[in-house]
């Protein structure tokens, strides 16, 4: 077991800000003659799901014990590149 100071957590906490606000900054706005189906619908609701569960997993990751500070990172690595998909996958079809 390690212990993870509070400086990684805060480092890991602005680099999620900043990818949060980098993709919500800098996305591209989509044409109004598009409708919404039900498979844009669908895909959306995925989205949430994704975002929501990588919300979940941040949280109880840090009760997790963990072997080295490499799998920590990767696992918030892996977290965060979800929870971003989540977020493109939301905003795509705005």
């Amino acid at each position: 077991m390690i212990y993870v100071s509070g400086q990684y957590v805060s480092v890991i906490l602005i680099l999620d800000t900043i990818m949060l606000t980098t993709a919500l900054v800098f996305r591209k706005p989509k044409h109004k003659s598009r409708t919404l189906t039900q498979d844009l619908r669908l895909s959306k609701h995925i989205g949430y799901y994704l975002v929501i569960s990588a919300i979940m997993v941040l949280v109880l990751g840090h009760y997790a014990f963990y072997m080295s500070l490499v799998s920590y990172l990767e696992g918030l690595l892996i977290d965060s590149f979800l929870f971003y998909f989540g977020l493109r996958t939301v905003t795509g079809h705005e």
